[in-house]
């Protein structure tokens, strides 16, 4: 029998990690703004990479923040936060794509 096939990035996240039996750190509540995976010189942690802009976004149609109320919020309570190993946070070209 097949294992179920993740559908969102979190549970593809949590099936990459429990398979090849790796650890990492996520960001509570930014599943939708996972891009990526990174891994360590010995292979042995796996830092998970979000989009600045879909965290944001996160914030404002989850928790009704307007732009610039998410923008401080995710610059004070998530960037200003440090976690040894923690998740990476990026602008993607796709963010920047004016």
């Amino acid at each position: 029998m097949n294992p179920k096939r993740p559908r969102s990035p979190r549970e593809v996240l949590d099936f990459y990690l429990e398979s090849m039996q790796y650890t990492g750190i996520v960001a509570d509540g930014f599943d939708d703004a996972i891009v990526g995976l990174t891994k360590d010189d010995d292979n042995s942690t796996v830092t998970v990479v979000y989009s600045i802009e879909r965290c944001v976004e996160t914030l404002m149609t989850r928790d009704g923040m307007t732009s610039e109320e998410a923008i401080e919020f995710f610059d004070f309570n998530v960037l200003g936060a440090y976690i040894q190993n923690g998740p990476k946070f990026i602008w993607t070209l796709d963010d920047l794509d004016p």
